[in-house]
């Protein structure tokens, strides 16, 4: 049985149409009927221009760039700036599937399996915060020692207090 990313229960209730339990918006990405509310990300079911009829998937690539052009288009609908419709190129996809595997098609060209991992962390460096040598280093670590160390070094642990209480 497969899994899908849906939106929140909560869109389902809010009485605006939905797809895939996903509101149904534009590619501007404004709810249709309904001006002033927009959604992005797993929330919206976003045209995908590039292949009429279809959605754009759920990913966190998406999400980044559709919040971007709804944060554009928030301030236009105040009066500053202009609108812009959501359209991506669709250069691949790459898939970790763990320590030593994973699928990826940049460009439409098929690859698994260590040509594939190569891909993927190469894309996951390029856009990835933070210290990229020592993540690199670290993850050649990881492939030739089996370490399963990894350190980002983005917060000191001293930052981030945890709260040890049960949830009210």
């Amino acid at each position: 049985m497969g899994h899908r990313v849906t939106g929140a229960p909560l869109i389902e209730k809010l009485g605006l149409p939905t797809e895939k339990g996903r509101l149904r918006v534009r590619t501007d990405p404004q709810v249709p009927g309904h001006p002033g509310v927009f959604a992005a990300g797993d929330a919206a079911a976003v045209p995908d221009v590039t292949q009429p009829g279809k959605i754009t998937p759920p990913t966190a690539q998406h999400a980044t760039r559709q919040g971007k052009v709804l944060g554009r288009n928030v301030a236009a609908s105040l009066g500053y700036g202009k609108t812009k419709q959501y359209k991506h190129r669709n250069m691949g996809l790459v898939v970790d599937l763990g320590p030593r595997y994973a699928v990826a098609n940049p460009l439409n060209i098929q690859l698994s399996g260590f040509p594939a991992k190569v891909v993927t962390r190469g894309y996951h460096l390029s856009v990835m915060p933070g210290n990229r040598v020592r993540t690199a280093v670290d993850w050649t670590e990881h492939a030739v020692l089996g370490s399963e160390l990894q350190r980002l070094d983005l917060v000191e642990p001293t930052q981030v207090p945890l709260d040890t209480r049960p949830p009210s």
